[in-house]
């Protein structure tokens, strides 16, 4: 078992960043219900509404490298986020990020026929779905690298 305690004792050099999770597609579950957007301004003014689902990965499917796998080790609860950024200078893609965000819930098997979205996204947590894991340079630091959902689809 791992403890702050014990790291107390470990030289600087040992502490390294994990690496990212392999390329290739998951079978991944929403850990709970997305909190409420997160407003903000990128550097061109642009004004975006961020919704963020907190997911985990549950499986490696077939496509993941199994050499990469076996170096990455357990994958079974690794933490990953499904970002849905909306435009609210632009109206048409804002309706393109509604739509993404339709498509994402029936990936999960939830009923988009009827209710609101408020209605759906409460029906989100333990949901499962399949994923494309993609590697994203950190735009600060070239060195740190994050995995994050790409496509996602059902199981």
């Amino acid at each position: 078992m791992v403890s702050f305690a014990s790291a107390l004792d470990r030289s600087m050099e040992t502490i390294k960043r994990p690496p990212p999770a392999p390329l290739g597609d998951y079978q991944v579950r929403v850990t709970k219900m997305p909190d409420t957007p997160e407003q903000f301004t990128s550097k061109d003014g642009t004004e975006f509404d961020r919704l963020t689902f907190q997911c985990a990965l549950v499986a490696a499917l077939d496509s993941v490298d199994p050499d990469e796998l076996a170096a990455f080790g357990k994958v079974e609860g690794t933490p990953v986020r499904h970002v849905f950024l909306f435009n609210k200078s632009d109206e048409q893609k804002f309706e393109a990020t509604l739509n993404r965000l339709k498509n994402f819930l029936k990936s999960m098997g939830i009923d988009t026929d009827s209710g609101s979205l408020g209605e759906k996204l409460s029906e989100t947590p333990n949901c499962q779905f399949g994923a494309t894991i993609e590697h994203r340079l950190d735009p600060q630091d070239a060195m740190v690298v994050y995995a994050e959902i790409g496509k996602t689809y059902a199981l």
